[in-house]
């Protein structure tokens, strides 16, 4: 991961045309809170969103005159809404296929062969709801460089042009409900529900990064910082993980507070 990261922000000032040689020195550090979603999201997968909360870290350091150089880290747990059958499709569940089939299929296609649809085909005895839920948590690792203007003293305004990696890992599970009815007591039914957990899937995709930032000098040590930043993934096909990600790009708007050194 290090020596990615290290190739990331060379190449990122190599695009831009800046003396890697430059002698940088620390000129801030902010703690932001934010919310990313999706632009496009993946139509050939049937993904109607994906959106969430999150937190990020930024160093910024002073290069040349009005240069930053900014590297962003942080976390964030975004949400996926997806039409159910593309998402098992794309998930290729073993167990799930092996032990409950479509369970979708309100004819029980097959069930002879599905342990679960073998059970709920006897509605005399068992009920059952499935309730899927997919989520993907994001630790994007982005270097950026800005160019800083200032319209009056304490205002700060800097658009800036980046690349980076998202290290992501998905996660699918869903909640079932299960009701067995005991006829020899009168129809007493005793409900119970777990979580039926799917090995993750992780990636790292590489992306490009361009946005606005501003800050607001409060004192000659604290800013009140935002700004928005868009992602795009590089299209890599099977490769780091790209066609696990459930969208092309994403945007993400962020409000925090900065020290200056």
């Amino acid at each position: 991961m290090r020596e990615k990261i290290i190739l990331i922000i060379v190449l990122s000032m190599s695009i831009l045309g800046i003396d890697i040689k430059a002698q940088f020195k620390i000129n801030s550090v902010g703690f932001y809170g934010n919310y990313t979603t999706a632009l496009t999201n993946k139509g050939e997968l049937k993904v109607n969103s994906t959106k969430g909360p999150g937190g990020e870290l930024e160093v910024r350091f002073d290069m040349y005159k009005n240069l930053k150089l900014s590297i962003n880290t942080g976390y964030q747990n975004l949400s996926i809404n997806q039409d159910i059958h593309a998402m098992f499709a794309q998930w290729n569940w073993k167990t799930w296929k092996r032990y409950y089939g479509d369970i979708n299929d309100t004819n029980l296609a097959n069930f002879y062969n599905k342990y679960v649809q073998l059970l709920l085909a006897d509605s005399s005895n068992y009920a059952a709801t499935f309730t899927p839920n997919q989520s993907v948590e994001i630790f994007p690792v982005i270097a950026t460089v800005s160019y800083q203007i200032n319209p009056n003293d304490n205002l700060e305004i800097r658009p800036f042009l980046g690349a980076g990696v998202v290290f992501f890992y998905k996660s699918l599970y869903v909640e079932e409900h299960w009701r067995k009815f005991f006829k020899q007591l009168g129809g007493y039914a005793f409900d119970y529900s777990y979580r039926n957990m799917a090995e993750k899937v992780s990636g790292n995709p590489y992306v490009l990064a361009g946005g606005l930032d501003a800050d607001y000098k409060i004192n000659d040590y604290i800013m009140i910082s935002g700004g928005v930043r868009y992602t795009y993934l590089l299209n890599t096909g099977s490769k780091y993980g790209y066609e696990d990600f459930t969208s092309k790009d994403l945007l993400n708007a962020r409000l925090g507070i900065s020290f200056m050194y």
